[in-house]
């Protein structure tokens, strides 16, 4: 038993090795695609590994937060408020990472501004509340895009002073969640649906398929483009928007997620998304814009790699709710907001032209 055992062991490690050389060779093979070739691969991992799975994940997670809200609005107690609470946040975690590629049909079916409007009306919401309307799916698809989405469910779900009880709510505060809820549910099934390659005419196929006759995407360098714009316009949107407006105002009231606190933990998922389309990954791994820069400019990825993380680990010093940081961490939310201005600067002024340059068609 022990010469068998022993035998055993060394063919499993024989087989390991042979396995790992496999690999091995697997990635020198790797490194000899034509440009061409990672190109293709960044598309379709881009697409699916990143596009496709983050609009899964906001799909399943947009249910939790249905349901959430569903058992709430039925129980009232303190319990299932903060599970609807917890639910907000992790689908909200989810669609900020995912604001790094706001093209295709998040943008052309206005699922981004009916979803994410800031800021809310509260006197009209407040009014609306006081009607006898009944808040149908065709009701709400009548209101604003500020009378809808995440931020009146966030405004619903803490109140305005971010502690709201459960016995405070009203039935028909209950009735409107619920409402809001089913209609954030609809839009991301509308949305994994718009990228599904199951469903007839989806986006994921002009973007697999940019310079094909058929695509929105006369080249792949159109497709590059415009990845990378998107990353650069989040950069801008949190960096200049977001985080300065405020803080140049020293104005609490004009703050992004007041209500739930989440604020610096949505910035910080917006710098996440960037990572996660620049490297390819999502749950799983892929090639990402990375596998482009490795073959063709290592010293412009070792760049965009130091400024990503330089930009993400820089919130770290921001310890207080950002509503208050603004003027209690002037200095640690100015550093911020440069960090992430200088990755923008990068993407723009840098990444993008050498892939204007790089790419042929």
């Amino acid at each position: 038993m022990k010469i068998k055992f022993n035998l055993a062991l060394i063919l499993g490690l024989s087989i390991f090795i042979s396995s790992c050389k496999k690999d091995n060779d697997s990635s020198e093979d790797d490194s000899q695609l034509t440009n061409e070739q990672i190109q293709q691969s960044i598309l379709n991992d881009v697409g699916s590994i990143v596009i496709l799975d983050s609009y899964k994940d906001l799909e399943n997670k947009m249910t939790s937060f249905y349901n959430s809200c569903n058992t709430f609005s039925q129980t009232q107690s303190q319990t299932d408020l903060v599970s609807a609470r917890q639910a907000w946040k992790d689908v909200r975690g989810v669609w900020e990472k995912s604001e790094a590629f706001l093209f295709g049909p998040v943008s052309t079916n206005n699922i981004d501004p009916s979803t994410d409007t800031w800021p809310v009306d509260y006197n009209s919401l407040d009014s609306l509340l006081n009607t006898s309307n009944a808040f149908t799916q065709s009701f709400i698809n009548s209101l604003g895009d500020e009378l809808k989405g995440y931020h009146p469910s966030e405004y619903l779900l803490w109140g305005s002073n971010g502690n709201k009880l459960s016995a405070n709510f009203t039935s028909r505060e209950m009735e409107f969640l619920v409402a809001l809820a089913a209609d954030l549910q609809i839009k991301a099934t509308s949305l994994r649906n718009s990228w599904d390659p199951q469903v007839a005419g989806n986006f994921l196929y002009d973007f697999r398929n940019a310079g094909a006759s058929n695509s929105v995407y006369p080249s792949h360098k159109a497709a590059f483009e415009e990845v990378v714009n998107g990353l650069a316009g989040i950069c801008d949107e949190v960096a200049n928007g977001k985080m300065n407006e405020p803080f140049v105002a020293a104005d609490p009231s004009l703050e992004e997620s007041p209500f739930s606190q989440n604020s610096l933990t949505d910035f910080k998922n917006n710098i996440t998304g960037v990572k996660n389309i620049y490297l390819g990954n999502y749950t799983n791994d892929g090639e990402g814009l990375d596998a482009f820069l490795k073959k063709n400019n290592l010293s412009l990825h070792n760049k965009i790699m130091a400024d990503i993380e330089s930009a993400l680990i820089s919130f770290d010093g921001i310890t207080d709710p950002f509503g208050q940081a603004i003027t209690t961490q002037p200095t640690q939310v100015q550093n911020t907001i440069n960090r992430i201005n200088t990755l923008k600067a990068t993407l723009e002024d840098d990444l993008l032209p050498f892939i204007q340059q790089t790419i042929a068609n």
